[in-house]
């Protein structure tokens, strides 16, 4: 059963270099691809197990907190 849970709009901080995530599937992976269209948004439903946490220790990201994931498993859930 799906939950409805706010989404936590991700923004780049630099205008020259876009550090958000991002994801890449192959067709045989997420079939829906075949029909979506560049520059539009999808839901996705992403499953993921964490393989690492850290502190950086260097430059602006000095102090905070990152993870690393593995994606396991993906949905469309784009109109659900």
């Amino acid at each position: 059963m799906h939950r409805k849970v706010p989404y936590r709009k991700i923004t780049s901080s630099a205008k020259d270099y876009d550090s958000r995530p991002h994801l890449r599937f192959s067709a045989q992976e997420l079939p829906e691809i075949k029909k979506w269209q560049v520059g539009q948004e999808y839901d996705l439903c992403v499953k993921v197990k964490q393989t690492s946490s850290r502190i950086s220790e260097m430059g602006k990201d000095k102090g905070k907190m990152m993870a690393d994931f593995a994606v396991v498993g993906v949905k469309d859930i784009t109109g659900k």
